[in-house]
């Protein structure tokens, strides 16, 4: 890959770049060996920046080790399609349907119910366009074992809490643990569930004991003004930054493990009162980035991506988001290409380039 182009692209202030493989491809081999090269050239010029890459082949794997910024704990991964369908195969015959229910958690779909179809039809149907989901459990989950959490997720905000992030003792990594028997909420504990959208997903963050106990009908449960003021102040902070987490799920290691699986990168703190100065959102901070805050000449931290005149007239809370079907990605009208490209050199490329994604594919 041309250093011009990454350097064009902003490797270096990117939060992840995935290395998608061609499924199509005539020579797995040689598509590999061409994938393994651009994780090579973009380590060499950004050798901190997460890589995740996608192989053809198994045997593949083994070169990626001989790159010396590759590092496993700083999140840089590796999916082999060969080895993720022989691990499909090798669970389903363990337990018979496995392979449908993942491949059915990880494909988008949308769903509409049809009364010309039998009713095990529409529950099935309804079960296909769901997907998996990460959130952060409200303060009123805090203390409760993960057995009452689950239940409360499910008959109360009709939500499936099938794992939990759980922190390592004495500086350990953060482990995923699937149904932990005996483990106990804690603050800013991170859910892993199974849901029609991520706007459903988000009543395990609204939801409020004292506003939201009486409440019957699961799609009322909304964001309530009796939080304390810290607590509110990061709540749009959170949802700026919930993509970042959502698009950190494992998924070949979910395959590989029953009761703990990959690690996960830390979680955002969103109950720290010493560093918030503002309600507004703070950017993210990275290690590739010279500053964490987006301010105004006074001083006053502004939403990312939003330019000073801009955030003059911006309003989170009057301001209607918009999702595609899967609830995971921003949905827009159509617009022509012209109107979407920003040039290298632009005084706006900058800004809503902060914390992208990369995506190259051959």
């Amino acid at each position: 890959m041309n250093p011009i182009d990454l350097q064009r692209v902003k490797v270096h202030e990117a939060d992840a770049c995935l290395v998608l493989a061609n499924k199509y491809c005539q020579d797995p081999d040689a598509e590999d060996a061409a994938n393994i090269m651009r994780v090579i050239s973009i380590k060499n010029y950004s050798d901190d920046i997460r890589v995740i890459i996608q192989l053809m082949q198994y045997h593949n794997k083994a070169y990626l080790l001989n790159i010396p910024s590759w590092d496993w704990k700083q999140g840089d991964d590796v999916i082999c399609l060969a080895e993720l369908k022989l691990g499909f195969i090798a669970q389903s015959c363990l337990a018979p349907g496995f392979s449908t229910m993942m491949a059915n958690l990880f494909a988008m779909r949308s769903f509409k119910t049809s009364p010309d179809m039998q009713i095990w039809t529409n529950d099935y149907l309804r079960g296909t366009g769901m997907e998996m989901y990460t959130e952060t459990l409200s303060p009123s989950f805090i203390g409760m074992p993960f057995a009452q959490a689950t239940e409360l997720c499910f008959t109360k905000l009709k939500l499936l809490l099938l794992a939990i992030e759980v922190k390592g003792c004495e500086g350990a990594d953060n482990k995923i643990s699937i149904n932990p028997r005996g483990a106990k909420i804690v603050a800013n504990t991170q859910g892993f569930f199974i849901a029609q959208s991520a706007d459903e997903v988000k009543r395990a963050w609204f939801y409020c004991k004292a506003c939201h106990d009486e409440i019957k009908d699961e799609t009322l449960i909304k964001k309530c003004k009796c939080k304390n003021c810290d607590m509110n102040r990061h709540d749009d902070m959170h949802l700026a930054q919930r993509n970042h987490r959502n698009s950190s799920i494992p998924t070949a290691n979910m395959v590989n493990s029953t009761k703990q699986v990959n690690k996960v990168k830390p979680n955002v703190n969103r109950t720290s009162t010493e560093t918030v100065v503002s309600p507004g959102y703070n950017s993210r901070p990275t290690s590739r980035t010279s500053s964490g805050n987006n301010q105004n000449n006074n001083g006053v931290a502004l939403p990312v991506g939003l330019a000073d005149d801009q955030a003059k007239d911006f309003d989170f809370e009057k301001t209607e988001m918009k999702y595609d079907s899967t609830g995971m990605f921003h949905w827009s009208p159509a617009k022509n290409l012209e109107e979407c490209i920003l040039e290298p050199g632009s005084d706006d490329s900058s800004e809503w380039t902060r914390g992208s994604v990369l995506i190259c594919r051959s």
